[in-house]
């Protein structure tokens, strides 16, 4: 598991109130509970993605992408799988709204000392090669969903 940069651990507790599983209470209980997570997941947000739109730059020139932005990456995707998981009836309780708080999932990002290609940092190239290495995974993909829609029609109709 060290060789991974991201990883996820979840409550191995089961056990969840009974009020949460009515069908519409549990919904609507935790749709407005979560609207504060949300918004502070919004905040978040927005600032990896104006962050983005600059970091291409260093990441052309240095090879590889600055901490601080590894630690913002890593809180909203921290912040992003606590609340989801929290909506989805996860055990674990309330998700904390600090910023290195606890929730029912934990996320934790650690890509320190990795480089990447500077080829990726390139605005058109980096998309060029990205697509370029995306056509076997897209050929494969095709002639499984071919498979898949002939089975599906030749099964479907009684002869």
């Amino acid at each position: 598991m060290a060789d991974y940069p991201i990883s996820v651990a979840m409550p191995q507790e089961r056990a969840i109130n009974r009020w949460w599983g009515l069908l519409w209470f549990g919904i609507v209980v935790r749709a407005i509970l979560l609207i504060p997570g949300l918004i502070i997941l919004m905040v978040i947000g927005f600032l990896v993605v104006l962050s983005q739109i600059i970091l291409w730059i260093p990441i052309l020139l240095l090879g590889k992408v600055p901490d601080w932005y590894q630690k913002l990456v890593g809180a909203s995707l921290n912040r992003s799988a606590r609340t989801n998981a929290y909506g989805l009836l996860v055990p674990g309780g309330y998700p904390d709204l600090n910023v290195g708080g606890q929730g029912p999932v934990q996320v934790q990002v650690n890509a320190e000392g990795r480089s990447i290609n500077r080829l990726w940092g390139i605005p058109l190239i980096g998309f060029c090669a990205r697509i370029i290495t995306l056509i076997p995974h897209l050929i494969v993909l095709g002639v499984l969903y071919v498979g898949m829609f002939s089975t599906s029609c030749s099964s479907g109709s009684p002869s």
